[in-house]
């Protein structure tokens, strides 16, 4: 079997926050937090660039639409311009002219997002479908062993377009809680060795890696279903221990992915 390689980021990108109302900037930031390990607040766009100008990172944007001296669109383009591998929301709480929505339509829709007409309350959850969602998060991480990808995003991608963010943690939550029971099962099935068991536990622990696209662990899986099938002497413990770290890598992606 070959080695896992994997990296998993220490945290999300920052969000930076350009409000020019006080009261707004401080209510924003204060649910923003909800969702990000770092929220940098900025009354003035003019000020957010000269900032953003001085940084290496590319930190998600948040600004207001209507400010003076730089609205939201004008801001978007030119952080855009700093960091094109950015994603930018630009939040209005009312709906805005057909002229304005142009100006915003003509920027890339796969880094910049409008939401209007909200409410305050929604704001976390927005922003972390834009800026944290499944296909970003899962793709930052390089996830693969060998020339094979771990993950398949399109899998959670369609469960959040069944029943949005909130299924596809719970539908994590899921497998994070069921997978060391069977982990653990395997493990005492290698002792004897017992054939069917390890048979069994390996196909139930293939299915549940199907359901948040987990490829290299159901293959590890697989390859000890196969092995137990087939009722010949196999390096059980070997092929458990496979399954072992693929687990710990697959645990920390996941949990990584449901902050």
């Amino acid at each position: 079997m070959e080695e896992a390689q994997h990296s998993v980021p220490a945290s999300p990108p920052a969000i930076w926050l350009v409000n020019d109302d006080p009261a707004q900037l401080m209510v924003q930031k204060r649910l923003l937090q909800r969702i990000a390990h770092e929220v940098r607040d900025f009354l003035s766009p003019v000020e957010a660039l000269a900032q953003a100008r001085q940084v290496e990172t590319s930190p998600y944007l948040v600004t207001d639409f209507q400010m003076p001296m730089m609205d939201g669109p004008d801001l978007a383009r030119q952080w855009y311009s700093l960091f094109p591998q950015t994603r930018i929301l630009i939040v209005s709480a009312s709906e805005v002219s057909p002229q304005d929505q142009r100006r915003v339509d003509a920027m890339p829709a796969d880094s910049v997002r409008l939401l209007t007409s909200y409410r305050i309350s929604e704001l976390p959850g927005k922003a972390k479908l834009w800026f944290f969602s499944v296909d970003e998060q899962l793709r930052t991480v390089t996830d693969k062993v060998g020339d094979k990808v771990r993950f398949d995003p399109s899998v959670l991608e369609k469960l959040a377009a069944l029943g949005g963010e909130e299924f596809v943690l719970k539908t994590i939550e899921r497998f994070l809680r069921s997978v060391p029971e069977k982990l653990e099962g395997l493990i005492e099935a290698t002792q004897a060795p017992d054939l069917p068991k390890l048979h069994l536990l390996a196909h139930s622990l293939k299915g549940s890696c199907g359901l948040v696209g987990a490829l290299s662990l159901a293959r590890a899986a697989d390859e000890l279903e196969q092995a137990a099938a087939k009722g010949t002497d196999g390096d059980w413990p070997t092929l458990v221990d496979d399954i072992k770290r693929e687990v710990e890598v697959t645990f920390e992606i996941l949990r990584w992915r449901s902050q």
